[in-house]
């Protein structure tokens, strides 16, 4: 069942079945759940957004060079969210999740809300090479992206750092 962008439900969800901190997603962006038929219980939720800009393996795979990238990143959505609800997760509906990406329904969707074929789902993972992608033929490995990221630290973490080290706080 695809949502809103704007449905509490699934953020509501998206924050209590994930432990990665969710700040949103930029673009283009595709939300749904996966439910059960019979009990009408949510089995996981996805979100398919705009990819990033560069991806060094995706750019590699294709062949394509800056000019060429932007304009056909259209073309493209990063699953940027896939995480069951337990305990289906255990057997193995992340899976499933990140097969439906590629099912009719979403390519056709994807064509009803943007207007433009869409052609390839992409997607990193948390800790390198998931399991949760292991023997899905539809999906390949490329390899490990590189980059840098940045990020904000509050005062009170600043100050249990120092706490931590041994440092004096200065005033």
């Amino acid at each position: 069942r695809f949502v809103d962008n704007s449905d509490k439900m699934w953020l509501y969800a998206r924050n209590l079945v994930s432990s990665n901190p969710y700040e949103g997603t930029f673009g283009r962006r595709i939300r749904y759940c996966i439910e059960d038929n019979k009990s009408k219980r949510w089995l996981g939720i996805v979100e398919l957004s705009s990819p990033k800009q560069s991806v060094r393996p995706r750019e590699k795979l294709i062949g394509w060079n800056i000019k060429e990238r932007l304009p056909k990143l259209v073309n493209i959505l990063d699953m940027s969210v896939c995480v069951p609800v337990q305990p289906f997760g255990v057997l193995c509906g992340g899976k499933l999740l990140a097969l439906s990406s590629l099912s009719n329904e979403v390519r056709d969707y994807h064509k009803k809300i943007y207007g433009d074929d869409l052609l390839a789902i992409e997607t990193t993972s948390l800790f390198g090479k998931s399991s949760q992608y292991n023997r899905l033929p539809e999906l390949e490995y490329l390899g490990m992206t590189e980059g840098y990221n940045t990020g904000y630290l509050t005062d009170e973490v600043k100050r249990k750092q120092k706490a931590i080290s041994g440092q004096k706080e200065q005033i």
